[in-house]
């Protein structure tokens, strides 16, 4: 009877054991994963910030030569807005106040994001 309690009591920590790395590992590569997007993001020498005044709108020679592209994200990482047909001026007044990030593609495929801030 002893010998099968303890057989049954060491499976039960092997299995803790196993259960307990493999769940950290999974942990680990998921932290590993979501901070990367978020990490070079912040890393880039680029960053500004960005005041919208909803009077003037956002010149788009503030952001980027040879504009292609917009994609305006909230504080959960949502895509709020999209804009892929620029003028000299952009407004944004369907955006809440708030801050937001902001993702500008060029037509060469360069990629700046940005800190705006709408008041």
């Amino acid at each position: 009877m002893k010998k099968t309690a303890f057989t049954q009591a060491a499976l039960i920590v092997l299995f803790t054991v196993c259960f307990l790395s493999t769940t950290k590992n999974l942990i680990e590569k998921v932290s590993i994963k979501s901070s990367f997007t978020t990490d070079s993001a912040l890393n880039n020498k680029k960053n500004k910030t960005i005041i919208y005044d909803s009077a003037k709108g956002l010149k788009t020679d503030k952001l980027i030569k040879n504009l292609k592209q917009l994609d305006v994200f909230d504080k959960n990482g949502r895509k709020v807005l999209s804009i892929n047909k620029f003028g000299s001026t952009i407004f944004l007044n369907s955006l809440k106040t708030g801050s937001y990030s902001i993702k500008v593609e060029s037509k060469k495929g360069e990629i700046e994001y940005m800190k705006l801030i709408k008041r």
